[in-house]
């Protein structure tokens, strides 16, 4: 039944989603397997309940193993931005005469950067390129095998918390799996909804989640920049409870309503069925407080962009992805208002399965599978 798998488990704000996996045709995929649970999230870089995420962790390792029976081997397994560190660094080595460039000297670059790098609390992860430059000052993503006197690297290292890596390798070692690959989610998604173009264009990738948002500047082949906060479509929920009394469910139905394209006067209303009756929400009203929410990921995201042009000295691309833009019809178009600049929805390509709610999972599925089938476009890991 299973061939060329990998095992996988992805993380958001408030779900578990764990998957054993093939490549399916044109680059598609196919589920041999897949479980999901919700959990209470994280805030401020900690899970709310500590002891429900980690019982989750070993019940999601173990229906792997279980399912493989007990021929697991390699897990990825993908880290909100929440919990990642972001280094970059811009290193130079100088052959002192024209040589064929090797895999080692790439290595020994990367080396040299980490070297420099005070974990405090981190541990590095990943690294990748954003780009590396010749003698003839063209940029590549792949110096191997080119002749030049020197080598400019514009690096990327990736580190992760320890509270956050600490938890998965003990429910790991619970469940008697030896090796775990952790994942960026935001380099995942980067990678995976980009195309090789796109990539040549600095591109800012928004994923909202229910309750965190994580942003990324994402260039050539790594990222720039992140940034993340506690915002997300579950905040718009509360305050639907909060202002109308209502119970979680009711507010996600009347967030499910929503629709912030309607041209309303003030007695127009949603309307929701709600225990002991339907009640009518006036669209203007309810418009209002979500736009005010969204106001606050706009301010936030402005604010990046400011702070990241220094960086690229260029126009960036601006896309929208995550669970937390799937209900809110009108978001984008807000967003773009809000910031002044042109704002896309971006979710995988995948025949009826491209939906922004599932980008983070396919991009840690296909970095898998990719990472599986040794063909990861070169870049450095």
């Amino acid at each position: 039944m299973f061939g060329n798998y990998v095992c996988a488990l992805a993380i958001t704000s408030s779900t578990l989603s764990s998957f054993v996996c093939e490549r399916g045709v044109n680059h598609t995929f196919e589920i041999l397997f897949s479980e999901e649970s919700s959990y209470e999230g994280f805030s401020d870089g900690a899970f709310f309940d500590e002891d429900e995420f980690s019982y989750l962790l070993v019940k999601h390792l173990k229906a792997l193993k279980e399912n493989r029976k007990g021929r697991l081997g390699k897990v990825y397994v993908s880290i909100p931005s929440a919990f990642i560190r972001l280094e970059t660094k811009k290193l130079k080595k100088d052959f002192k005469k024209i040589k064929r460039i090797k895999y080692e000297d790439i290595e020994e670059l990367f080396d040299a950067g980490e070297d420099e790098i005070s974990l405090n609390g981190f541990e590095p992860v990943m690294r990748s390129p954003v780009y590396f430059t010749l003698d003839d000052n063209v940029r590549t993503l792949e110096p191997v095998g080119k002749k030049s006197s020197v080598i400019l690297g514009y690096l990327s290292y990736y580190l992760a918390k320890d509270y956050f890596t600490d938890k998965i390798k003990k429910a790991a070692e619970t469940v008697g799996i030896d090796e775990i690959c952790f994942v960026f989610d935001g380099f995942s998604e980067g990678i995976y909804l980009l195309g090789k173009e796109d990539r040549e264009i600095p591109s800012v990738i928004v994923d909202m989640g229910y309750i965190s948002t994580g942003t990324i500047l994402f260039w050539g082949g790594g990222i720039v920049a992140k940034d993340a906060c506690d915002f997300g479509d579950g905040y718009i929920t509360a305050s639907f409870v909060e202002k109308y009394s209502l119970s979680m469910d009711e507010a996600e139905k009347l967030k499910r309503k929503v629709n912030l394209g309607l041209k309303t006067v003030n007695s127009e209303f949603y309307s929701v069925e709600c225990e002991g009756g339907v009640r009518f929400f006036p669209i203007k009203e309810v418009n209002g407080i979500v736009t005010e929410r969204l106001d606050e990921l706009s301010g936030n995201l402005d604010g990046f962009i400011e702070e990241i042009t220094g960086k690229v000295k260029r126009n960036v691309s601006i896309y929208l992805t995550g669970s937390g833009f799937k209900y809110i019809r009108g978001a984008r178009e807000h967003v773009a208002k809000r910031l002044c600049m042109p704002v896309e929805i971006i979710a995988p390509d995948l025949p009826t399965k491209g939906r922004v709610e599932d980008s983070a999972k396919y991009a840690l599925l296909d970095f898998a599978l990719n990472g599986n089938e040794k063909n990861i476009d070169n870049l450095i890991y």
